[in-house]
């Protein structure tokens, strides 16, 4: 099932959509339909050229993150309100690998410094870390990876909670929910991306828990000139990113 989701994702992103329509391109190519392998081809170029462009991706990712609340200064964290525990969804921090013997703090580990911050604040005792692990490259979780980050902000063991066995954002609110059943918490303090937020509430409150968003990792291309309008690899994957979740939102 996994697979399958990893198939779907990379076929709607705008690069594997892209690489679909130039294959369908190559192959009418060969066939007596060329003027239609030209047109195909020449819509997957525009297609990726579209998603590649600063002002695009800025665009889709203010959609996606549109309910997502930014708490910045020290004061509006110390007004978030009080819950049980502070969940912590994984995404922002890869585990160790054998090339690599430390976690490797990725575009979204904002969500890690954001969960520290909420607990230093004393806006909750615990720190619920969600997140398992791919057998196929991992032999730690995401989970484990985020207990050492936290650690080194500061964060004691007993305040840290580990879930090491979801995989996917339905299986973070599941698994978490059944950790937090056993303490007796239902109110929590949600932290993950902005653009994964509101799926990640939808799912969460589907649960039963009583959910508060306070969202991290804020994504965007600030360019104010014509490099808008510029195409380039990095809006590529912040348009590919903000996508997945806008489908996200919609199917799941």
């Amino acid at each position: 099932m996994l697979l399958v989701s990893a198939l779907l994702t990379a076929l709607i992103s705008p690069l594997g959509s892209a690489l679909a329509l130039g294959l369908l391109a190559l192959l009418l190519s060969l066939t007596k339909w060329r003027v239609s392998a030209a047109l195909i081809g020449l819509a997957g170029l525009l297609w990726l050229t579209v998603w590649s462009l600063p002002v695009t991706a800025n665009w889709i990712q203010a959609h996606v993150s549109r309910d997502a609340v930014a708490l910045v200064s020290d004061q509006q964290i110390a007004a978030t309100p009080t819950a049980g525990a502070i969940v912590l969804l994984g995404g922002g921090v890869s585990p160790p690998t054998p090339t690599r013997p430390w976690p490797d703090l990725g575009e979204a580990s904002d969500r890690v410094w954001q969960a520290a911050r909420l607990w230093q604040a004393g806006r909750a005792p615990l720190i619920i870390a969600s997140g398992g692990h791919d057998p196929l490259t991992h032999t730690q979780s995401e989970a484990e990876a985020m207990r050492t980050v936290l650690r080194a902000f500061g964060i004691p063991d007993s305040a840290i909670v580990l879930e090491t066995r979801s995989r996917n954002t339905r299986q973070n609110a599941t698994d978490t929910a059944a950790v937090l059943a056993e303490r007796g918490i239902r109110r929590v303090l949600l932290v993950t991306s902005a653009s994964h937020m509101a799926r990640s509430v939808s799912h969460f409150r589907a649960t039963g828990l009583e959910v508060i968003a306070v969202p991290a990792d804020y994504e965007s291309i600030d360019y104010a000139d014509l490099r808008r309008f510029i195409p380039q690899a990095e809006a590529l994957h912040l348009s590919a990113r903000a996508l997945k979740e806008w489908v996200g939102q919609i199917v799941w």
